[in-house]
């Protein structure tokens, strides 16, 4: 058996297991130094033609208080919202 079967034959959580989840601001250290000086804010953000706010990477706690993220809509498929035409 390769190394790749036996990867496969692993479940994630096991695989996965081996590593440290970093913290956010541990994240954020790395980013910072990779910048270079560079303004985190300046540089990670990012803002649509629309006005929203476009995050480098989002956290549960950045989508805790939206009130559609646990709503039986955020579920659904777009063809299960979208009628049909006619």
């Amino acid at each position: 058996m390769t190394a790749s079967m036996k990867a496969a034959s692993n479940p994630p959580e096991k695989l996965l297991g081996e590593f440290v989840e970093p913290s956010y601001g541990d994240w954020r250290k790395l980013v910072e130094s990779e910048l270079k000086g560079a303004v985190f804010d300046k540089k990670m953000y990012t803002e649509t033609y629309e006005g929203i706010k476009l995050h480098p990477i989002y956290r549960s706690e950045d989508v805790s208080g939206l009130p559609h993220v646990n709503s039986r809509d955020s579920h659904r498929s777009f063809e299960d919202r979208t009628p049909a035409a006619t």
